[in-house]
C-alpha cells in the first residue's frame, strides 16, 4: 500500500497494489474526479501493517478528511478490434436482415402474392416447397350471389344449375369447390355432389384465380332425381385440387 497524490487538487489517497493491477495503475480522484496515474503521483510508501502517526497536524487532518477508497477504473483494452471480428459482426447483421425479410415474405405471402410483379416468384418458390398461396380469409369472403335451377335444355333427366360467385376480398382467391344438395318436402337429403374447379371451369376462362370484386358465373349439370325436389342448397368449400 502506498499514498498517491492527485495532480489537480493535491488530495492524497491510500492505494493498494491489487487496485492498481485491476485498473492498469490509473485511479479517479474522489475529491475532484480527475483521472491520473497513481505511480506518477506516488508519495511515501506506507506498509500495510504499520500504524505511523503523522508528523504534522495539517497533514493528518487532510488524510482524515480524504481517507476514502479511491474509485478504481475498470480494465480497458486499448488494442483495436481485429478485422475478423468486425467482418463477423457485419455478416451476422446481414444474415439477420435477410432472415427478417424472408420471414416477412413468407407470412405475408397471401397478400403479396396478389401483386403481379411478385406472383411469378411465389409460384416458383411454392412449387419447390409446396406452400399454400391462398389468402388467409379464404372462403369467408367468397359468396354465392345468384342461384338458378332449371330443366337442362339439352339433356333429359338432368338439371342445369347456374351460380354466380363473387370474391369480396381485395386479393386473388383460389377457385372453390361447389357442393350441391337436393332435399325433399320433409327436408330429407335426396342427393349431393361436389364439383371441383376443373369440373365447372370453362375452357374460355383463363384466369388463374378469382379476381377481386369481379363475379364469375358457372353452370353445373346434375342428374334429376325421381323424388320431388322441395329445396336446393349450394355451398362453397376448399377444393381438393385445382388445375390452375
Amino acid at each position: 500500500m502506498f499514498v498517491t497524490e492527485c495532480p489537480e487538487c493535491q488530495a492524497k489517497f491510500r492505494v493498494t497494489d491489487g487496485q492498481l493491477r485491476l485498473a492498469n495503475g490509473r485511479v479517479r480522484c474522489g475529491n475532484c474526479l480527475s483521472i491520473f496515474d497513481a505511480e506518477n503521483g506516488r508519495a511515501d510508501r506506507t506498509p500495510a501493517t504499520a500504524t505511523e502517526q503523522p508528523q504534522q497536524t495539517s497533514t493528518g487532518a487532510q488524510f482524515a478528511q480524504l481517507d476514502a477508497e479511491p474509485i478504481v477504473l475498470e480494465r480497458f483494452n486499448s488494442q483495436p478490434e481485429s478485422p475478423f471480428k468486425t467482418a463477423s459482426m457485419i455478416l451476422i447483421l446481414l444474415l439477420c436482415t435477410v432472415l427478417g425479410a424472408l420471414q416477412y415474405l413468407w407470412f405475408e405471402r397471401a397478400r403479396l402474392n396478389a401483386h403481379p410483379s411478385l406472383r411469378p416468384f411465389y409460384i416458383i418458390a411454392c412449387s419447390q416447397i409446396n406452400c399454400d398461396l391462398s389468402a388467409k380469409e379464404g372462403l369467408a369472403l367468397l359468396t354465392i350471389e345468384q342461384t338458378l335451377v332449371r330443366e337442362h335444355p339439352r339433356y333429359s333427366n338432368a338439371l342445369e344449375v347456374t351460380l354466380r360467385i363473387n370474391n369480396q376480398s381485395t386479393l386473388y382467391q383460389p377457385y372453390p369447390a361447389v357442393e350441391l344438395s337436393l332435399k325433399d318436402l320433409q327436408g330429407k337429403l335426396i342427393s349431393r355432389r361436389t364439383f371441383d374447379p376443373n369440373e365447372y371451369l370453362e375452357l374460355g376462362i383463363n384466369a388463374e384465380r378469382l379476381s377481386p370484386k369481379l363475379p364469375i358465373q358457372i353452370q353445373l349439370t346434375i342428374t334429376k332425381p325421381d323424388e320431388a325436389i322441395a329445396s336446393f342448397e349450394a355451398n362453397l368449400s376448399e377444393a381438393r385440387f385445382n388445375q390452375r
